[in-house]
Formats: C-alpha cells, structure tokens, sequence
C-alpha cells in the first residue's frame, strides 16, 4: 500500500499523495480545527506550493471526505469491497 508515496516511482501519483497528506493533517486527532472539510482543503493547499485551482480542491475534497459524510452506496461498498 505504500507504493503509491515512493517518490522515485515512475508512476508516482502526486495528487493522490497529496489527498494522503492532506486527510493525515485533517483527521489528526491532535489538532482541534472548526472549519468545513473542503475549508480546511483550501487552507492547505494554499499555504503550500501546490496548483491552485478549484477543480483540485474539489477533487481532493471529495476523496478526503470521510465515510460518514458520504452517501449509504460508499457504506456498501466498504462492507463488500464491490460496488
């Protein structure tokens, strides 16, 4: 599963180390942050030398967004691993 954050990788995919690091900093249970998860996107991509753009923010938004925000098909899915 750690494949993905190998740098050196040719196939490295940037934005899905990114949603990784971004949902790490998000859900850590240590940091006490009030804001809507996509505010809390913005704020983290803008403080940071990352693309700017509102397309990424969504994209990231929406596969950073925990289970228990997400509709009852992503439940199933994660009971049956199919969808």
């Amino acid at each position: 599963i750690t494949l993905f954050l190998d740098k050196e990788n040719e196939n490295y995919p940037i934005e899905l180390a990114l949603a990784h690091q971004i949902w790490n900093h998000i859900y850590n249970p240590e940091r006490k942050i009030y804001l809507s998860h996509t505010e809390q996107v913005k704020r983290f991509i803008k403080k940071r030398a990352i693309p700017q753009n509102e397309r990424l923010i969504q994209r990231i938004s929406s596969i950073t967004t925990p289970l228990r925000l997400k509709t009852d098909d992503w439940k199933s899915f994660k009971e049956t691993g199919k969808d």
